[in-house]
């Protein structure tokens, strides 16, 4: 059976449930990784530090 790739990118406004809905996905098992854009801005100590250049 040929396993097929699939990516979901989900968009909205602040508080819409976005998080809320990738981390069901991921619990439920319909998903096996779950990155948010904010990830990339937070160190290795959980500091936030948004960089628009980046």
């Amino acid at each position: 059976m040929k396993n097929d790739i699939k990516l979901f990118i989900i968009r909205g406004i602040p508080g819409s449930g976005k998080s809320t809905t990738a981390l069901r996905m991921l619990n439920e098992n319909i998903v096996d990784i779950h990155v948010e854009t904010d990830m990339y801005f937070t160190d290795e100590d959980g500091n936030y530090h948004y960089d628009y250049k980046r």
